[in-house]
């Protein structure tokens, strides 16, 4: 595997990292925060972001207005379901969502949640380093690759896994601190 092969795929790894992240409440209301549930409408499940537009009111409030004002009880149920002790209220076709407070039990399952998903991002920047790793021997044993070529590759290989890893680090340390100053 290509060094920059390798680098697109960590790179795609952490983006799905930061996704995730951002879907975790921590600071203030934000769209993020729901915007990839699914809502089964039109007997199929969609994400909330292309059933209705998702607006921030206030720091403590979402709006959720849906573009087919018969998916709105859809749309509620749906975040009922989610899981997210969230207390959606109809409005005519918009739904408001106030965040509830944060309880310390609450806030300590966020940082679990944060942790259980950087350990997943690590699982799969290592996962990608034994790909690439693999690769390389291979081309070594094909006779494409020199032995002193090998080496230098293998440790570029680790250099970007730690680069990566450390990464990951730094953002979970940060989200964990953004959900503990609730």
């Amino acid at each position: 595997m290509d060094p920059q092969d390798l680098k697109n795929k960590m790179d795609k790894i952490i983006a799905h990292f930061q996704s995730e992240l951002a879907s975790i409440r921590s600071e203030r209301a934000h769209p993020s925060l729901i915007e990839n549930i699914d809502i089964n409408v039109y007997e199929q499940s969609m994400k909330l972001k292309s059933i209705a537009s998702i607006t921030v009111s206030d720091q403590q409030t979402l709006t959720v207005t849906a573009w087919d004002a018969g998916n709105i009880t859809a749309i509620d149920k749906g975040l009922r379901n989610a899981n997210l002790s969230l207390n959606p209220r109809i409005e005519g076709s918009k739904l408001l969502i106030v965040l509830p407070p944060i309880t310390n039990e609450r806030r300590q399952e966020f940082v679990n949640l944060v942790k259980q998903k950087s350990e997943q991002a690590k699982i799969s920047i290592r996962n990608a380093r034994r790909d690439a790793n693999e690769s390389l021997k291979l081309q070594n044993k094909n006779g494409s690759l020199s032995d002193d070529d090998l080496k230098e590759h293998l440790k570029k290989t680790q250099n970007l896994t730690d680069e990566y890893s450390n990464l990951i680090t730094e953002r979970l340390k940060k989200k964990q601190t953004s959900i503990e100053n609730l």
